[in-house]
């Protein structure tokens, strides 16, 4: 039996497709997605890059001019629970499924979110010698 399937399903794999005769068997589209083409076949978007991450940028430039400044001057408990408010604030970024709430707290869902938004994005968080983060 188990010979029977494997024949009739290569015979499936290697009968010539036409148009859109890509289903196997088990209802499968060989030929959708990603890897063929340009991309996602199923939609195409038009997301405006600088806009869709000005929300973030906006929130790190935020979060790094308070930063220098406690770095610089010092600070108090109080600053030092604004930079934690500003850190797990969250905002939301535009992507080609619609929006995604993020904080900086969270670098994968925004590493994620970024490259939903655009494949060439990236997030780089690193540790300075005083313990905050730098994005």
């Amino acid at each position: 039996m188990g010979k029977g399937i494997s024949t009739y399903h290569r015979l499936w794999q290697n009968r010539q497709y036409s148009g859109e005769e890509r289903f196997d068997e088990y209802e499968d589209y060989h030929g959708f997605g990603y890897g063929y083409g340009n991309g996602y076949r199923g939609r195409s978007f038009e997301i405006d890059i600088h806009e869709a991450v000005d929300p973030l940028i906006r929130q790190i430039k935020t979060y790094d001019d308070y930063r220098q400044n406690f770095e610089k001057q010092g600070g108090t408990i109080r600053d030092l629970a604004t930079l934690s408010i500003i850190l797990s604030k969250e905002l939301f970024l535009e992507s080609c499924y619609g929006q995604t709430k993020v904080a900086l707290t969270d670098p994968g869902k925004v590493q994620s979110t970024l490259y939903e938004i655009d494949y060439g994005l990236h997030l780089q968080v690193r540790e300075l010698c005083s313990g905050m983060p730098c994005y």
